[in-house]
């Protein structure tokens, strides 16, 4: 580990003549963040993680809730470290190398012994969580955990600090997508269907909603959302060329300015679902005039026999059909009648 230092390793760890120690950095770039559980939903709860470099080792305590699988911006999950709560961090120093079982067995070893603890006394611990890979069933979010400005404190009073940014490590876990939920795309279904001022093509709209990093849209030939009532029988059409759903999953935060351009930038888009069979059924009702005598259309939006291909970036041969999906309930949408 790399340390320049106002004082002679051999003689005395923590000694300065000033008593305020600077190190150029805290190294542990070569050692991968640990921790003491398996599994997506183990790791999201999890509090503790470490790092072993030889004999010496970084312990972080994370305080409950910093991780979900759902994209963050950076920089809007921090938190302080603290010698006394959580966030905290401790750098230990063993008497020989230590293992990943001294952390994490019922019955910790005897050996090694600690030689020194040095607890961190300032320091911002910044986690950044973001989606990375998206398959035919799951979403995998990469999390990132990095410490800045950190300040450590040995048993003497003495301090160390660390003006760099470090890179404390990276896990990942994975989340069901949309199309793979219990009941699909369910997680849209109490949101409200807004649309682009754009439309797709000429006498066409497109609808949507977001979710995060997500988004479903739905484009659609405008005589389906006539205003005009329907009485008992819907309006009704196959999917095809006009009538297209899509979800698109990024690995950013969705927008409705993303959603609405004539195309997604490759590296912004995780993955992309667009159906290839299915049907819409509109039905609509005439509301009551308002106040100003306006009168409105409600949209009830069903989606039958669906199928949704998971498309490849690079060749469509590799694209991949999920199974059908027999009801989608898209929701709700109003016009008002000119």
């Amino acid at each position: 580990m790399k340390r320049i230092l106002c004082f002679v390793l051999s003689i005395l760890f923590f000694s300065c003549d000033d008593g305020d120690l600077q190190i150029e950095a805290v190294n542990f770039d070569d050692a991968a963040v640990d921790f003491c559980v398996s599994g997506s939903d183990a790791k999201l709860v999890n509090t503790f993680f470490f790092k072993i470099q030889d004999d010496e080792a970084l312990l972080l305590n994370m305080g409950t809730g910093q991780f979900k699988n759902t994209t963050s911006l950076d920089g809007s999950i921090s938190s302080t470290l603290s010698s006394s709560g959580s966030p905290s961090l401790v750098y230990r120093f063993f008497t020989g190398t230590v293992a990943k079982g001294y952390f994490c067995d019922e019955v910790p070893a005897l050996e090694p012994n600690v030689v020194k603890e040095n607890t961190a006394t300032g320091g911002t611990v910044t986690v950044t969580t973001s989606v990375i890979k998206v398959d035919k069933t799951n979403k995998t979010y990469s999390h990132n955990i990095e410490i800045k400005e950190l300040s450590l404190t040995n048993d003497q009073g003495e301090r160390l600090t660390d003006n760099s940014t470090i890179d404390f490590g990276s896990f990942t876990t994975d989340t069901p997508n949309s199309a793979s939920l219990d009941v699909p795309f369910s997680n849209y279904t109490a949101l409200t269907t807004a649309a682009c001022d754009t439309p797709p093509t000429t006498g066409s709209t497109r609808l949507y909603k977001i979710v995060n990093d997500e988004f479903v849209s739905l484009d659609l030939p405008n005589t389906l959302i006539a205003n005009m009532a329907t009485g008992g029988t819907p309006r009704t059409m196959p999917f095809g060329t006009e009538v297209v759903l899509s979800n698109t999953v990024l690995n950013l935060l969705a927008s409705k300015e993303l959603l609405c351009a004539a195309s997604i930038d490759a590296e912004m888009r995780q993955g992309s679902f667009v159906s290839s069979e299915g049907q819409i059924s509109v039905a609509t009702v005439e509301n009551a005039p308002d106040a100003e005598g306006k009168i409105t259309y409600t949209h009830t939006i069903v989606l039958t026999g669906v199928i949704m291909v998971l498309k490849d970036e690079t060749d469509p041969v590799n694209d991949i059909a999920l199974d059908v999906i027999p009801s989608i309930e898209f929701g709700t949408y109003t016009t008002t009648a000119p």
